[in-house]
């Protein structure tokens, strides 16, 4: 590979010289850089639709280039070891089509197997090829199909010596890998093809300690998916060539069914994307497969759960695996996989790649975060803990050994008659069946329904799979450097402090912080751009956290703190001389460092003998902790960015685990005024809702929140913040406060209609 020329970026590079210049459209598309539609462009940014152009000279063109898009295809090949590349903008799809079409024709048979891509049957219909299969092991514990073995494959060749080619998946949905080099060995010395579907293995080209990649095992043609785990945009893959086959025949294949106005977005995104991969891809990827096993270790203590990986190997069946793929059976749960995927979704938020009838795929890539590991790692034990049932009477099953009657194209055009599919069995299918995703058909046009399969599909549409047949709105914050610091509210409203000088500007491994100093609301923090607390109004926050539990619940010695990294709420808490431990975990250092020398006031809290200070992430933190605390305090505010998995209902359930059986848990419950917050007020409502006997919310006016307006959550296994709140507690202690008092208290949960028609509804809709 050449690293100096894999620096550039030609359709990139094109685009931007073209944007510079700023051309004058009478060509399509007619939205003229999205003038002509405007909610698109509000949508996507005009700088986005300004690039939504049509081929032209100093552009190129896909169907035959000769300038940018040729050197970006030659790029390509360099960076995959392959002889050319075509930048394919029809999603893996077409990729695949189009190797099937470039070396087959009508009665030509072609070797592969059974657990496809739709796309690859698809190409039989549209060329009328005869599909061999060669039918896969299944691995009976997890129900998955299994890779090509190469046995069964020399078999299919001795029987149809006329074949003329061979497909393989490499590697499978699940992470399994044939020996591909020995098929392509042995598939050459007969004369034929060897085609590698690598929808899921862009990664393999450049990650160390990896299965082999296509081009490297000798495959005379491979598809590429870039935009799953190479970074592109959706819809945007590679299809790769060797030596053995002519470019120019296969660019005709592949202009049969390209588009002719191919997107310029998906052009430049694998342009950019092949660059990153070539300068960066090697330690990306040894990043995801770091996060991916340390993902399946963790997985595997909760219990019920099995994250399998390298452990599958054979030798056989499974040559290798990829361990950057997560797949999780489920079974042992008692819950089937696609009842998990939906769970992780509706109630957690999460969406993960697919579910079948006995596992999970979560797919990692270049772009995940490890606090995102941890929200799916809490988010499993959570539901392991809340849904686990008996598994009796379940399938186990995935795979089902087609009986083929006709060939695709033939079943697939006949005359057809629709049926229930209680009552197709014994007919043949015209058509796609398939649970949806990953999208690998149950049935295929000319294969036997059989009883088998219809109680299969029957039982997965039970479960949950879809049958399939052929916020955050504007950023909150950002800065204006004059004389305004400005955070949006919402799209249309801002807050806009007028400042004197920036104290401190920097970036941690986790968000931006920004320190000013103002005459109103003097020296104030902002994290990526949202204001978190200031010097005149942080008494406030601090206090209502801490004063209305510590009211309610007679006896907190144990404190745990998420967030606090400011050391406001612990200056609170020290007040109170039963507390024997507070624990802070905090995440960001960087964070702690910045307040203790700019907030020196706030963050002496921390420095009390009590107080133990963990750097970490506080699903991870919370994760093996059972019944230690007597009080909770999420201080983390805003359900984005890196703390994103402190308001999720993994979340809520760690800390339903950690407390004590009188515990109370106190969080954020946001800003109800606008109506993007109201949702997110909403959802964190439910979730709290669902998972503790107690839950109330209360109020307090916080001049930096949006609307000026602020709610807390009070959650809690015993306690009722008024029929349990005991005003002489605090009235004792003679604490000097600023904002709470224990007439305040009882006001503060009296809140107006609006919000407590909202919380009403969604208790209501449980």
């Amino acid at each position: 590979m050449d690293y100096e020329r894999q620096q550039h970026a030609p359709i990139y590079e094109a685009l931007e010289r073209f944007r510079k210049k700023r051309v004058v459209p009478f060509d399509v598309p007619g939205h003229k850089r999205g003038r002509g539609n405007p909610e698109l462009a509000q949508l996507l940014g005009e700088k986005c639709v300004g690039l939504d152009v049509n081929s032209m000279k100093p552009l190129d063109n896909l169907c035959h280039p000769v300038s940018v898009i040729r050197e970006a295809e030659e790029l390509a090949a360099d960076a995959f070891g392959a002889a050319h590349a075509f930048l394919m903008v029809g999603g893996t799809t077409s990729a695949v089509q189009s190797m099937i079409l470039s070396v087959c024709k009508a009665g030509d048979k072609i070797i592969l197997p059974r657990n496809v891509h739709k796309s690859a049957i698809n190409a039989l219909v549209l060329c009328g090829a005869i599909p061999v299969y060669v039918n896969p092991e299944v691995n009976a514990q997890l129900g998955i199909s299994l890779g090509m073995e190469v046995s069964q494959v020399e078999k299919a060749m001795d029987e149809n010596p006329d074949a003329v080619a061979v497909l393989v998946n490499n590697p499978t949905y699940y992470g399994i890998c044939s020996d591909l080099r020995t098929i392509v060995k042995k598939a050459h010395a007969r004369g034929m093809k060897v085609l590698a579907d690598e929808a899921h293995g862009t990664h393999l080209y450049f990650g160390r300690n990896l299965p082999v990649s296509g081009m490297a095992a000798g495959a005379d043609m491979a598809a590429v998916s870039m935009h799953k785990s190479g970074g592109s945009l959706t819809q945007s893959s590679l299809l790769l060539l060797n030596k053995s086959m002519n470019a120019e025949k296969v660019r005709q294949i592949i202009n049969l069914t390209q588009t002719t106005s191919a997107s310029y977005l998906l052009l430049s995104s694998l342009d950019i994307s092949r660059r990153n991969l070539a300068l960066r891809g090697e330690e990306s990827f040894e990043k995801v497969a770091g996060m991916a096993q340390y993902a399946r270790e963790e997985i595997n203590e909760i219990g019920g759960y099995y994250a399998y990986g390298m452990d599958l190997i054979n030798g056989t069946s499974v040559f290798d695996f990829d361990v950057t793929k997560l797949s999780i059976y489920t079974l042992g749960n008692g819950l089937a996989g696609i009842e998990v995927y939906d769970l992780l979704r509706d109630e957690y938020d999460i969406q993960i790649e697919f579910g079948d009838i006995c596992n999970i795929l979560a797919y990692i890539s270049i772009g995940d975060r490890l606090q995102d590991i941890e929200r799916l790692v809490g988010a499993l034990a959570d539901i392991e803990r809340l849904y686990k049932k008996d598994s009796t009477g379940m399938l186990s099953g995935e795979y089902i050994a087609p009986a083929v009657v006709a060939s695709p194209q033939q079943a697939f055009y006949a005359e057809k008659e629709s049926l229930p599919m209680e009552q197709a069995a014994g007919r043949i299918s015209g058509e796609f069946v398939m649970c949806y995703p990953p999208g690998i058909p149950i049935l295929a046009p000319g294969e036997m329904v059989t009883q088998e399969i219809v109680e299969y599909i029957l039982y997965a549409r039970d479960k949950g799979w879809s049958e399939g047949r052929t916020s955050s709105g504007p950023e909150r914050g950002y800065l204006i450097m004059e004389l305004w610091y400005s955070e949006f509210h919402t799209g249309n409203v801002k807050l806009s402090v007028r400042i004197n000088r920036q104290l401190f500007s920097g970036e941690s491994e986790f968000q931006r912080i920004d320190v000013f100093e103002s005459e109103e609301f003097g020296r104030f923090v902002a994290l990526d751009g949202e204001i978190v607390f200031s010097d005149k109004d942080e008494f406030i926050y601090d206090e209502m956290v801490t004063h209305v539990p510590m009211t309610v619940h007679p006896n907190v010695k144990n404190v745990l703190i998420i967030g606090g990294g400011d050391g406001g709420v612990a200056r609170e808490l020290i007040h109170y001389p039963q507390i024997e431990s507070i624990d802070v975990v905090e995440s960001d250092k960087m964070f702690v460092d910045v307040c203790a020398e700019m907030f020196p006031d706030i963050a002496q809290g921390l420095k009390d003998e009590r107080v133990n200070i963990y750097y970490e992430d506080g699903l991870r933190f919370l994760r093996n902790k059972k019944a230690r605390y007597d009080l909770i305090i999420n201080d983390s505010t805003d359900p984005l960015g890196h703390t994103e998995g402190l308001f999720t209902k993994e979340f809520y359930g760690s800390c339903y685990k950690a407390l004590r059986d009188d515990g109370i848990m106190v969080y954020q419950h946001g800003s109800p005024f606008y109506d993007e917050d109201e949702v997110e007020c909403r959802k964190m409502h439910r979730k709290v809702f669902r998972s503790f006997p107690v839950s109330r919310v209360y109020q307090a006016h916080i001049p930096t929140c949006p609307s000026g307006y602020w709610l807390f959550g009070f959650a809690s296994k015993k306690y009722h913040p008024l029929e349990d709140f005991r005003p002489e507690r605090f009235d004792n202690l003679n604490i000097e406060t600023w904002y709470y008092t224990t007439n305040l208290h009882r006001g503060a949960f009296m809140l107006p209609k609006y919000v407590e028609d909202l919380l009403e509804e969604e208790e209501n809709s449980l």
